[in-house]
């Protein structure tokens, strides 16, 4: 009896052992727990205050922010929410800036991240915009949106834009700026630009087909109300150069004084154009030649009235200067001996 009785006894301290062994392994460790329960916390509270600024609470936002932080001092979403609640967006954010139109599904946590570096900045968006309330944006909508990185690629495209200007690739240079946004701060610099830039095109057309082809080529471009704009002012060259169109027709057709004489009374607003120099260069040897033959012939009256038109087309034609120098003189030795 005393046996049983001892087994029985090892038995139960065996069971109980076991129990207390299973049991500690089943226990997690309490501080782990209570560090990822702290975190939850922490974020559950930050999604609130969260809420609280998309609907426009800035105020009760605002007090909810300090006290967070007076518990998490180093928490940077916190503060950054904070800063753009207490400071102007103007001194927070560039001046320079781009109108961006609000699309399906659109939001301002979206359109912060895309475009100024964080989602948090969302709130700075909206009161840069005097908005209610960042959920307040509606489809359709245009808004500003600050941005020294936009703005920054905007000046590499017009820095590269007048480099294919002094390589006169200015129809790639119309092209590379249709690529900024023309409702930026930078669009009067850009409208300024594309005028500019379309002036020089004209300037360098010889022909009607290359006024076909280049108006052709930026057919698109001129749909934009910004350029609309910008070609309304070039009209007047367009004008000008069909006028060289013209006189480049008579010259052809051998009307050298008909050719001359629109040459010369529209000059003025003519000799910018590179066709006006060929035309007026081609003129002017076909008259020097004119000249000399006269000049041979002893016709030095006839002589001298072509090589002043010479002169008047072409100021530097040394030979004509010349020539005329020599003819001048011999008239004035035949008058005295006449």
């Amino acid at each position: 009896m005393q046996l049983v009785i001892r087994w029985l006894t090892i038995i139960t301290l065996l069971m109980v052992s076991a129990c207390t062994v299973l049991g500690d392994r089943e226990s997690p460790a309490p501080t782990s727990t209570a560090g990822k329960s702290k975190q939850e916390n922490l974020h559950s509270s930050l999604k609130g205050i969260e809420a609280m600024l998309n609907e426009g609470a800035y105020q009760k936002a605002q007090t909810e922010l300090k006290l967070f932080i007076q518990h998490n001092p180093n928490h940077s979403t916190a503060k950054a929410y904070l800063n753009q609640l207490e400071n102007s967006p103007f001194k927070l954010y560039s001046q320079h800036y781009f109108i961006y139109k609000i699309k399906t599904g659109d939001t301002l946590s979206e359109l912060s991240e895309k475009h100024m570096g964080s989602r948090h900045h969302f709130v700075g968006l909206a009161r840069y915009n005097n908005l209610k309330s960042p959920s307040s944006i509606r489809l359709g909508q245009q808004i500003k949106i600050p941005s020294d990185s936009v703005n920054d690629h905007q000046l590499k495209i017009i820095t590269n834009v007048e480099k294919l200007r002094d390589n006169k690739e200015l129809v790639t240079a119309l092209h590379k700026l249709a690529e900024i946004n023309i409702e930026s701060s930078l669009s009067a610099k850009i409208i300024k630009l594309i005028e500019r830039t379309i002036e020089d095109q004209y300037l360098t057309l010889k022909s009607p087909e290359q006024l076909n082809n280049f108006e052709h080529e930026i057919k698109d471009l001129k749909n934009k109300s910004v350029y609309q704009s910008a070609f309304s002012p070039n009209l007047s060259s367009r004008k000008n150069l069909r006028d060289l169109f013209d006189v480049k027709q008579l010259v052809s057709d051998k009307k050298n004084e008909l050719a001359l004489e629109r040459l010369i009374v529209e000059g003025k607003n003519l000799k910018s154009f590179e066709l006006y120099q060929e035309l007026s260069a081609e003129l002017a040897e076909s008259l020097h030649r004119q000249a000399i033959l006269y000049f041979r012939n002893h016709d030095l009256e006839d002589a001298i009235h072509l090589w002043d038109k010479v002169l008047l087309l072409t100021p530097n034609h040394n030979s004509a200067e010349q020539y005329r120098k020599r003819a001048t003189q011999m008239n004035v030795k035949l008058r005295q001996v006449n």
